[in-house]
């Protein structure tokens, strides 16, 4: 497949192509995230936020990008002046690697922002942590289950049809 020379720059920006250094990104279940972050007070939305960055990080791969806690203190400092801007940049990286990928994008930046103004925070980073979710699963990345089952070995599987001829 031969790319033209925009989309061969749109790939060296975003830095991922298919199954390359997405094994790390977790998906995590939002409604479980959202459910844990309001039973605990949003100490569980901090942990979020603070994994949230460092997924998008591996995913945007910028050199100088700010780790999830540093933006989370720079945040707090600025009384979320910082997160607005943070989110607003992870629109437009989750584009970038949107597009490096084939997938169709939209103005997810503008979204995360205006949703975060108008007091609905906590749905722009659902549908970050969903829009991450969904780009870790195209690129063919095993995606590790914040929540998962017990491995299926072939040993397991050959007892239980051991156990179903008796």
């Amino acid at each position: 497949m031969r790319h033209t020379v925009d989309e061969k720059i749109v790939l060296r920006l975003a830095g991922v192509r298919k199954g390359e250094n997405m094994t790390d990104i977790k998906k995590r279940s939002v409604a479980f995230a959202i459910i844990l972050s309001i039973i605990t007070c949003g100490i569980y939305a901090i942990y979020w936020q603070v994994c949230l960055v460092n997924d998008m990080n591996k995913v945007s791969k910028k050199e100088n990008a700010k780790g999830g806690v540093v933006v989370f203190l720079l945040s707090l400092i600025t009384c979320s002046i910082y997160w607005l801007y943070w989110l607003f940049k992870a629109g437009e990286d989750m584009d970038v690697a949107k597009t490096a990928n084939g997938t169709p994008t939209s103005s997810r930046g503008l979204v995360y922002l205006l949703l975060s103004i108008f007091g609905l925070g906590i749905v722009a980073v659902a549908i970050l942590q969903s829009d991450l979710n969904s780009l870790a699963a195209e690129l063919g990345a095993p995606v590790a289950d914040s929540v998962s089952e017990p491995e299926k070995t072939p040993e397991a599987l050959e007892e239980k049809h051991d156990d179903s001829e008796m």
